[in-house]
């Protein structure tokens, strides 16, 4: 922080385009790094580095607005911090165009008209939401936070900490410097994530260029160790992409299954075949998926 620059606080209503669900809140809580996230099902705070100072982020749903609280060390990083609130809770994805396309499907329509507003929680920059993926691939989302918390435990402390937020997460460079002895699992894997991240500190790498799924792909999949799966779900949670489809993800497959009433659990061939009616909104069908995987066995989502 610069000696002459006075730190400086933001507090402001959040517009939202179309309804809104909190359950984007549950998503982020689920996906929380200890020492770097607090979130529970209707707020969600973190800490940030931002290019003028550190600062500490929190978003809450008080059952109408979402509001925006921040400490920042340089006010020029307001905007900062406001765009990447917006892209975490993705307040911008209007939802009412899907949900009136997909309320009637056979599969969808009755987790639709029981959670219109659904929107998937997104991330506050891309390098962060590409780490997340690589790492958590192919692995449970437990053991892909316990690694993102040890490798956070190399990360630089922030300047404006919160109780449960003491340090950044771990970025790049801490990666590159870190993988290899922190991470656990096949050597190719290991390889892989800590590749990425060289390439992303070296600068041959920048995510901050791609616009569309397919600059994103071109980008990342000539790549070791990163598939379709990986480019779809950064797709998803850093561009906003509304029509992206994942039929590889155990979750989403699990969520159509139980959402279909099918008596096993589908293939990806039969997830891919039934996806192309919710084109182009399949992005939105993922979500629906993922809630219905996570939803109580005694209460599953009933086809209608």
């Amino acid at each position: 922080m610069h000696p002459d620059v006075e730190p400086a606080t933001v507090d402001t209503v959040l517009p939202v385009a179309g309804p809104f669900d909190p359950a984007v809140f549950a998503f982020l809580a689920h996906r929380r790094i200890t020492g770097v996230e607090v979130a529970d099902g209707t707020s969600y705070q973190r800490s940030m580095d931002c290019p003028h100072g550190h600062a500490l982020m929190r978003v809450a749903w008080d059952g109408a607005r979402i509001r925006l609280s921040a400490t920042l060390e340089d006010a020029r990083d307001a905007a900062t911090v406001t765009s990447a609130a917006r892209t975490l809770l993705s307040l911008d994805a209007d939802p009412r165009l899907p949900d009136a396309a997909l309320a009637e499907d056979p599969v969808l329509g009755a987790s639709v008209r029981r959670r219109p507003g659904l929107r998937v929680g997104g991330s506050v920059e891309p390098h962060e939401m590409l780490m997340r993926a690589i790492i958590g691939q192919q692995i449970s989302e437990a053991a892909a936070r316990t690694a993102l918390h040890r490798l956070a435990e190399h990360a630089p402390p922030t300047r404006l900490p919160a109780p449960g937020i003491d340090r950044f997460f771990p970025d790049a460079a801490v990666i590159a410097e870190h993988g290899r002895a922190v991470l656990r699992g096949p050597g190719r894997r290991i390889d892989s994530v800590v590749g990425v991240a060289e390439r992303i500190t070296g600068g041959r790498l920048d995510l901050r260029r791609a616009r569309t799924t397919a600059e994103l792909g071109a980008m990342l999949l000539p790549l070791p160790g990163i598939g379709p799966w990986t480019v779809g779900y950064v797709a998803l949670r850093w561009l906003g992409d509304p029509d992206v489809f994942l039929p590889g993800d155990v979750a989403v497959r699990n969520g159509l299954t139980r959402l279909a009433g099918a008596p096993a659990r589908l293939s990806p061939a039969a997830v891919t075949a039934m996806a192309r009616a919710w084109a182009p909104w399949r992005s939105w069908a993922v979500l629906h998926a993922w809630r219905a995987h996570l939803a109580p066995p005694e209460t599953p989502p009933a086809r209608q």
